[in-house]
């Protein structure tokens, strides 16, 4: 399982592969510079 906790809105748990690949490849440095938190969970 999957939970992303981002900067902003709800966690979103088991994100699909598009949100994931959005998040990674799209968005700028201050994004990042916000708390953002990705848990991989067995």
């Amino acid at each position: 399982m999957i939970v992303y906790n981002g900067p902003i809105g709800e966690p979103v748990v088991n994100p699909t592969d598009d949100f994931l690949k959005d998040i990674f490849f799209n968005q700028g440095e201050e994004y990042w510079k916000k708390d953002v938190e990705i848990l991989v969970l067995k």
